[in-house]
Formats: C-alpha cells, sequence, structure tokens
C-alpha cells in the first residue's frame, strides 16, 4: 500500500536546518493531487508503478469545455452516431472522454485492433537505457566549496539564452551557492561532509541553496533517495557537469517564498551539461498557482539546453520518469536525445517543448491534462521520431511541430479530447504523418498548414469540434497525399484552402454527410466522388484534375 505522508509546514523546515545532519525529522510534501513518497528502498517500486493520478473533476470539465461548445447542441449526437463495423458506438464515446492517458492508450490499443489497422497501437513506455558508456562518466574524489548564485546563473544564460534571472536571485537569501567543482559526489556523500545548505530529514535530503554542478563534476542520486528544494529558501540545481537521477525522486516543498511569490524551485542543465533519467519521479518543479507569473522556460521545471559552442560529448536522456505538477520540460539543442516512456499528470501539469534536436526521439510518452498552449511542442527538428505518445484532455493543441521541421515520422500518436487541434503540423516538410488517432479535439483533428511534401496515410479523426482534417496555404511546388485515413463525424471531414498539389486516394468518411469535403476543396466534392466510386485516386492541382502523384518520393 502506498504511504500518503501529509503536507509539511514551513516551519518543520527550519527545525530541519537546526538539527542539520541529524535524522528523525518527519517530512511530508504534496503537491496538487500528486503524493511525494519517502526516500527508502522500500517505498521504490511502489514509487515506478504507471502513474494512476487522476485530475481534479473540475479540470476535466475546463479541459473538454472547448471541445464540447464547437460541437455545439449535437455534441452528444457526435459522440454516439457513429457506425463503424465491428466496433461499439459507446465505446467510441467512452474512449473519446477519458480523462486520463493510461485508459485512453489502452482503449485505442483495443480500437486498432477493431479497426484493422495495421500497428496495434501498442505502447513504448519502456525504453531501456544505452548501455555503450557508463553513465556518470567523472570519477573522483568530489571537491565542494561556496560560491556566487549569481555568478553561476550567469554562466547560464550566457549558454542557454538571455533571461531575467532577478526574480530568481531575490528568491534566495543572500547569493550563497553550492559549488560542486570536481570530481563525483553523491547526496548522502554531501551530507556526511557536513555540507551547508544540505540538510538531512527522515524522508530524504533538503536542499536550502542553489548546488551548481560545475563541468568535470556529476552529481549521482540512485534508487530510493529523495531531495527536496526548498521553495522558502530559494533552491535550485544548475548543471554544467553531469547529474543522472536513477530511481531518486527529485520535488519542491510546498512553502512559499516570502520575497519572491511566484518563484519555484527547477533543475536547469546548459552547455557541456548532460543529463539523464530513468524510473524517477520530479514533483512541482517550476508550479505555480498563478501560471501568468512563472518563470522562463529554462527555468521551469526541468530544462536542457545544449551550447551552440560547448557541446556535450554525451546526450541527455530522460526515460520512463514520472512528472507529477511539473510546469515544463524543455529540450533545446541536444543531439539524438531520448525522451521516452514517461508519465505527465497533476494539477499544474504543464507539457514538453522538444527544439532545435536533430535526430530525436519522443516516443511513449503519456500526458493527463497538460495545461500549456500546445501540450507536446515540437519545433525546428529533423530525422526526429515522435512516436506512441497519448495525450488526454489537453487545454490546448495536443501536438504542435512547427518552426523548419524536416524529414519527420508522426506515427501512432493519440489524442483525444483536446481544446485546440489536436495534431498541427505547421511549416513541416518531407514528412510522414502515419496511424494516428485524434478524437473529439475542439478544433480540427489533424491540421496541414504552410507545409511542403506531407504524406498523411491510416490516420484516424473522429467527433473532431472542426474539419478532421484541414490543409491551408501549402507551400508552391509541394505534394500532400492522403491515403487510407478513416475521418468520420466530424463537423467537416476534410478542408482545404490555398492548395498547390493533393492526391486523396481510399480514405473513408463515414457518417459525414453532407460536410464531405469543405473550403475550395468543396467545389471538387462531385469529380472526387467520381473518381471515389471507380476506386482511383483524385488529384486537385489549383482546381484541375491530373494524374495521381506520389507526395514526398524518397521518404
Amino acid at each position: 500500500m502506498q504511504q500518503r505522508l501529509s503536507p509539511m509546514p514551513p516551519s518543520m523546515i527550519g527545525a530541519a536546518r537546526a538539527r542539520q545532519g541529524t535524522c528523525g525529522v518527519l517530512m511530508g510534501l504534496m503537491i496538487g493531487t500528486a503524493v511525494v513518497f519517502g526516500g527508502t528502498a522500500a517505498l521504490a517500486a511502489e514509487r515506478l508503478v504507471p502513474i494512476v493520478t487522476t485530475p481534479k473533476p473540475s479540470l476535466q470539465m475546463e479541459a473538454r469545455k472547448p471541445a464540447a461548445a464547437s460541437l455545439g447542441a449535437l455534441s452528444s449526437d457526435r459522440l454516439t452516431g457513429l457506425v463503424l463495423p465491428g466496433v461499439s458506438s459507446g465505446d467510441l464515446s467512452a474512449l473519446s472522454q477519458s480523462s486520463d492517458a493510461n485508459s485512453l492508450r489502452e482503449g485505442a490499443r483495443l480500437l486498432w485492433g477493431e479497426l484493422g489497422l495495421e500497428g496495434d497501437g501498442g505502447d513504448t513506455t519502456e525504453h531501456a537505457p544505452s548501455q555503450s558508456v557508463a553513465f556518470p562518466t567523472i570519477s573522483g574524489v568530489p571537491e565542494v566549496s561556496t560560491g556566487s548564485a549569481a555568478l553561476a546563473l550567469t554562466r547560464f544564460t550566457s549558454l542557454s539564452g538571455p533571461v531575467a534571472t532577478g526574480a530568481i536571485e531575490s528568491a534566495s537569501d543572500g547569493d550563497d551557492a553550492i559549488y560542486l567543482e570536481k570530481g563525483a559526489a553523491t547526496i548522502d556523500g554531501l551530507v556526511e561532509a557536513r555540507t551547508p545548505g544540505i540538510i538531512r530529514a527522515q524522508s530524504g535530503v533538503i536542499l536550502t541553496r542553489p548546488l551548481v554542478i560545475w563541468p568535470g563534476a556529476s552529481l549521482q542520486l540512485s534508487e530510493g533517495e529523495a531531495l527536496y528544494l526548498s521553495r522558502e529558501d530559494g533552491a535550485y540545481l544548475l548543471a554544467f557537469g553531469e547529474m543522472s537521477v536513477d530511481g531518486a525522486t527529485i520535488a519542491s516543498t510546498t512553502s512559499h517564498n516570502p520575497r519572491v511569490s511566484h518563484f519555484a524551485p527547477f533543475v536547469a542543465v546548459a552547455g557541456q551539461g548532460v543529463f539523464r533519467s530513468n524510473h524517477a519521479r520530479f514533483v512541482g518543479l517550476g508550479a505555480v498557482s498563478d501560471r501568468d507569473a512563472g518563470q522562463a522556460d529554462s527555468m521551469s521545471g526541468l530544462s536542457i539546453s545544449a551550447g551552440l559552442l560547448y557541446r556535450p560529448d554525451q546526450t541527455s536522456r530522460i526515460l520512463n520518469s514520472r512528472f507529477d505538477d511539473v510546469h515544463l520540460v524543455a529540450v533545446s539543442g541536444v543531439q539524438d536525445t531520448v525522451v521516452s516512456g514517461n508519465d505527465f499528470a497533476g494539477q499544474y501539469a504543464g507539457g514538453l517543448k522538444v527544439e532545435d534536436s536533430p535526430r530525436a526521439l519522443v516516443s511513449g510518452n503519456r500526458m493527463t491534462t497538460p495545461g500549456l498552449y500546445a501540450a507536446m511542442h515540437l519545433r525546428n527538428l529533423s530525422e526526429a521520431h515522435i512516436e506512441r505518445n497519448t495525450i488526454a484532455s489537453a487545454k490546448g493543441k495536443g501536438i504542435l511541430i512547427d518552426g523548419f521541421s524536416r524529414s519527420l515520422t508522426i506515427d501512432g500518436n493519440v489524442v483525444a479530447s483536446a481544446a485546440g487541434a489536436g495534431i498541427e503540423l505547421r511549416g513541416t516538410t518531407c514528412s510522414e504523418l502515419t496511424s494516428n488517432l485524434v478524437l473529439a479535439s475542439g478544433g480540427n483533428g489533424i491540421e496541414l498548414s504552410r507545409t511542403g511534401d506531407v504524406e498523411a496515410r491510416r490516420n484516424v479523426a473522429l467527433f473532431n469540434g472542426a474539419a478532421g482534417v484541414a490543409m491551408s496555404d501549402q507551400l508552391p511546388g509541394s505534394k500532400l497525399a492522403l491515403a487510407s485515413n478513416l475521418i468520420g463525424r466530424n463537423r467537416e471531414g476534410v478542408r482545404g484552402a490555398g492548395l498547390s498539389d493533393l492526391t486523396l486516394k481510399g480514405n473513408r468518411l463515414p457518417n459525414q454527410m453532407p460536410r464531405l469535403l469543405g473550403g475550395e476543396l468543396g467545389l471538387n466534392q462531385s469529380p472526387w466522388l467520381a473518381a471515389r466510386k471507380e476506386n482511383q485516386s483524385f488529384n486537385f492541382s489549383n482546381g484541375t484534375r491530373q494524374a495521381a502523384s506520389t507526395a514526398c518520393e524518397g521518404i
């Protein structure tokens, strides 16, 4: 049975601080609906079970409100009126309204089989970490000193990008930070060395000062350990060296900062820093009650940003971990990064952002009621794979891919009840969108705008508040292809405007009458129906039907 600990009053931090180096201080933490477990090995296995956090009913309704409003008075009928051979209408309705990502993914897996689609809709919930190189790579006796937090922040902003750090500096009582300058350190080792600003408590270790890991140094948190960052004292972690969190917990305390009310502890990695987590848990990082008063992205949860001049020798990976009430997980400029098998949930859950990271793998992540503009924002990616992620009740868009992204594989993702578009590609080219399931979005199910060559095959878009698939402002000379997609019971079937070259073949539109096609594409509904009746492809090119072409040859 999981142990539930009561919230810790701020006064207990002071009591623990007075007893530095001793045990016996009970500290509990609770943020939103997420519970922080103790640091004992006996509880480690319970901490690592699949996430079961369920949002409050009011938050679920808030997340669905835009989608229901766009469906209008027929929303109830739309969710039950779709007829598909071998599929229960009630099951489809329940799946569209799944309140958490785990049940949504399981329902999608069953639906995949019932629809007879390629693939099983399974989930990549476990991604094995690479064993080719031991990590951390740094060894030796750790060297610890006290240094300036402001100096470390200046170094951080020079590597990750200019952001205002005045509020971060003001949140701490003084400028002292713990400097880990060389060697390999553990949390237990820092406690045993009586490092100022690190306090032992019964359920883990409290950090009351900023901790900076410099190049040539590493910090390792191991199975069952718990590190609590004191919000009251303005604590946070900056890493320019190596950091490993394997089966451990990093959490914010629930106390408020008396100097900067919206301060929230965070973990930030920059420059040559390398971060790896596996079966870890992160709680309350970057989370504030006033979401508009939060910190910059690079200081608002967990962030990893590689410098242009000082790129790390190894890649960072975030695997099989849980993020409860974490405002944002952001990865920028990291080649070959892997973000796989993670859970995102909680009252203040934000989302995931990956940008400028060639050959990234973003797979098997599950997100429940993420609250940012886009639950998953992917920008300026190349040769990346976005596969089998599950997003339930996003308060904005589900998956947004923008910037200049190319050569992407977007496969097997499931998005239900997003307030905005389910999956949106903006400015993306030479990419494949296959076997994705989008249900009951408030906007378009799948949206393609200003795209180059894109091929969308075997996707399912049902019950969406606007078009099942919408395309606009296609780049001149590029090709779009929609083949073997299932598009039903949306406000419109397929909508197109500003198209250059589009090929339609083998798409099914059950219960989509009378709005099969919309926009300028709707003017060609009769010739499209004629080609469809003959089981032929239909090519739309500036209003003229031509021989069908293959989109994105060579992908």
